[in-house]
């Protein structure tokens, strides 16, 4: 057996309660959470990306920050629409850092910085969105489950049953196997939602369970990717058995937009 599956299932149980008991409670709790989740991704993603090429990194956050910030406000009526575009000064004020910084390569590192908030600070600025919606406090524990089975299932018959390799260049560990009991545990669980939980017919959550699956592996070998780029095993050590907390959203990074969109369309 894996050794790392105690500690992975006792430090999951312990990460799922948490972040479902705020989402659950009150949209502001839901928030104020994520917000705290994001700032963590935000920092291990620069810490990991301009280990050597910034000096303040705390400075990358900025603009994931204050668009996290303005969408709290925004969403509580505190802020207009107008307050997103001051992104723009905030950019700018990067760019006139760039002009007196002695480190080399400035159009990588303000790449960086925008690559983070378009990866990481929109996707959270959306989730806080569906907190606060009618429905969020039911749609975005559905969506988490739904996440957190196709990851569980993933996992246990990956590591079970497979032998064929899903994307051996990138990740040499998961396998078609593993990809398919995901699959089959999230659309499992939709249908449980369905009746549990009925924000959403049956339709709506199986596509949502696909999209899910689907998005979420690609999320998965995107963030493999960056780390066989970097040359790092994990993104940190936030949580025992899953790695980083970059670790822990790659799939949620890449699927919610998607699941996002999906519910604001149908």
């Amino acid at each position: 057996m894996d050794k790392t599956l105690l500690p992975r299932t006792w430090s999951g149980l312990l990460f799922v309660a948490v972040l479902l008991g705020a989402v659950c409670w009150r949209p502001e709790s839901a928030c104020a959470v994520l917000f705290l989740l994001a700032l963590g991704v935000l920092r291990e993603f620069y810490s990991v990306w301009l280990q050597t090429s910034l000096k303040w990194k705390w400075l990358a956050m900025l603009p994931g920050v204050y668009l996290l910030g303005i969408t709290c406000f925004f969403l509580y009526g505190q802020a207009g629409p107008l307050w997103f575009a001051g992104l723009v000064p905030v950019m700018l004020a990067l760019m006139a850092l760039e002009l007196f910084s002695s480190g080399a390569d400035p159009l990588r590192r303000l790449a960086v910085i925008w690559w983070g908030v378009a990866y990481i600070a929109v996707p959270f600025a959306m989730m806080m969105h569906l907190a606060t919606m009618p429905d969020g406090q039911r749609l975005l524990p559905g969506f988490f489950l739904l996440t957190w089975m196709n990851d569980s299932g993933a996992y246990l018959i990956g590591i079970t049953f497979g032998k064929h390799r899903l994307m051996p260049r990138i990740s040499p560990l998961k396998s078609w196997e593993g990809f398919w009991g995901g699959a089959v545990c999230a659309l499992l669980l939709s249908l449980l939602l369905s009746h549990w939980l009925k924000t959403l017919p049956l339709s709506g959550w199986l596509i949502t369970a696909v999209l899910v699956v689907v998005f979420g592996v690609f999320g998965d070998l995107f963030e493999s990717m960056l780390k066989r780029y970097l040359g790092l095993k994990d993104s940190g050590h936030f949580m025992p058995g899953h790695g980083g907390m970059l670790d822990r959203f790659d799939a949620v990074l890449v699927s919610f937009p998607m699941v996002w969109l999906y519910l604001m369309i149908c």
